[in-house]
């Protein structure tokens, strides 16, 4: 998951290996613009599987995409992630593909209520890998899960994002797992500050991919950080996640990207209240009072 890796499946620039996540790789699977790599992730990309439009690749992630994968409407893909997809891999309502994000599918993999797939993130799921509380699947992310992968407190699963987790795969503070995303945690690849592994998300973070502000990485996802691809305000990367980004793909209100995710959004492809995309949630806005982040 590292530079100056002979492995067959990494995760940054100037690695030899198969699988890839950034430019200037000789992989397979990248993630970036100017790879020549089989996976990529974004435009003007000679690779096998991209996630963005003008890509001459096999999988995609947009729409007038010629892939075999992609995320969006009028794709001719095998793997979308959108409604009326003829794919295998959707996320999204009245999708007939075998493994989808949202309610009311009937696909292998999803990530809402009342899904009848083996891998969901949200109550009352049948599925084996789940994402909220009273989840009976293998990989979950919330608090009184039984699952083998949470993200949240009091959870007995093996890889988990929250504190007091017993999982080899964490999130959060006070976490003896080998995949943290938070403070003092002594793995290998985190998410916040004092952290010291290879991949990181948080502040003060001596990684080489991470996520929040003072980071010196290559891929960040938050303010004030000297990436290539961030996810929060503030950040000059070219896929960000909130607001006040200067990126071709965000996720948060007052974005000037094109795919966003949340309300007041000037973006193509939103999944929220108040959107001012091109393609609005065919589903309800679920209750501010449970469910919509504040502030």
């Amino acid at each position: 998951m590292f530079s100056s890796d002979t492995c067959g499946r990494c995760m940054f620039s100037s690695d030899t290996c198969g699988l890839c996540m950034f430019s200037s790789d000789t992989c397979g699977l990248c993630m970036f613009s100017s790879d020549t790599c089989g996976l990529c992730m974004f435009s003007s990309a000679t690779c096998g599987l991209c996630v963005f439009s003008s890509d001459t690749c096999g999988l995609c992630m947009f729409s007038s995409d010629t892939c075999g994968l992609c995320m969006f409407s009028s794709d001719t893909c095998g793997l979308c992630m959108f409604s009326s997809a003829t794919c295998g891999l959707c996320m999204f309502s009245s999708d007939t593909c075998g493994l989808c994000v949202f309610s009311s599918d009937t696909c292998g993999l999803c990530m809402f209520s009342s899904d009848t797939c083996g891998l969901c993130m949200f109550s009352s799921d049948t599925c084996g890998l789940c994402m909220f509380s009273s989840a009976t699947c293998g990989l979950c992310m919330f608090s009184s899960d039984t699952c083998g992968l949470c993200m949240f407190s009091s959870d007995t699963c093996g890889l988990c994002m929250f504190s007091s987790d017993t999982c080899g795969l964490c999130m959060f503070s006070s976490d003896t797992c080998g995949l943290c995303m938070f403070s003092s945690d002594t793995c290998g690849l985190c998410m916040f500050s004092s952290d010291t592994c290879g991949l990181c998300m948080f502040s003060s973070d001596t990684c080489g991919l991470c996520m929040f502000s003072s980071d010196t990485c290559g891929l960040c996802m938050f303010s004030s950080d000297t990436c290539g691809r961030c996810m929060f305000s503030s950040a000059t990367c070219g896929l960000c996640m909130f607001s006040s980004d200067t990126c071709g793909l965000c996720m948060f209100s007052s974005d000037t990207c094109g795919l966003c995710m949340f309300s007041s959004d000037t973006c193509g492809l939103c999944m929220f209240s108040s959107d001012t995309c091109g393609l609005s949630p065919a589903f309800p806005a679920p209750p501010q009072s449970k469910y919509e982040l504040h502030g």
